[in-house]
């Protein structure tokens, strides 16, 4: 595999699930291997997150997924005939959640993301890979569809990494690059810590 080093920790991520409100899906737990999940292309953070509940628990390893994204997921889910659900993993209230809230036309709702499985999971080294929070319900008001409680999900970290040969082969830039994000992050974290 690529070996990379850990540059920095920018922001926690939050697990989106957003379903056709026809499902009737209140959870996680609720999707069936009958209903296809877009969780984006192969090496984004949304597909390696999803990809990492199947190893959590194998059922989710059972679910057909797709790599569609954008306008055209945001399509297949409110037909609600190619695809149900779709997973996206950004900072809370990103533009791109914005968009889906805004576009939804009160066809999706977003999904808690609480199964007991992934409490205990855990990486190579035994360090937790998720840890939990709460989706404001005001944060995304179509979504909603009226619901006053919260939504549990899991989160993960934002992280930055960096190829370690490209670290060898490039020792000053690497320094310029690593002293350029390390002097952005309280900016990227002012913009994305907006609850």
């Amino acid at each position: 595999g690529i070996e990379v080093e850990t540059l920095t920790v920018l922001y926690p991520e939050f697990a989106h699930l957003v379903c056709n409100k026809k499902l009737d899906i209140d959870s996680i737990t609720d999707i069936t291997a009958k209903q296809r999940v877009l969780i984006g292309p192969m090496g984004s953070g949304s597909n390696t997150t999803w990809q990492s509940f199947g190893l959590a628990n194998k059922f989710y390893k059972t679910i057909p997924t797709g790599v569609e994204t954008g306008a055209v997921a945001l399509l297949k889910v409110k037909g609600g005939s190619d695809a149900q659900c779709i997973f996206f993993v950004t900072g809370l209230n990103s533009g791109t959640m914005k968009d889906l809230d805004r576009n939804s036309d009160s066809k999706l709702t977003l999904v808690e993301i609480d199964s007991g499985k992934f409490d205990n999971a855990v990486d190579a080294d035994g360090k937790k890979i998720y840890t939990f929070d709460k989706i404001p319900s005001k944060m995304y008001p179509t979504l909603a569809n009226g619901a006053w409680s919260d939504w549990d999900t899991v989160t993960v970290e934002a992280t930055v990494v960096v190829n370690q040969k490209w670290i060898a082969a490039n020792q000053s830039d690497f320094g310029t690059l690593a002293d350029a994000v390390i002097a952005a992050t309280p900016d990227i974290q002012a913009k994305v810590s907006n609850k």
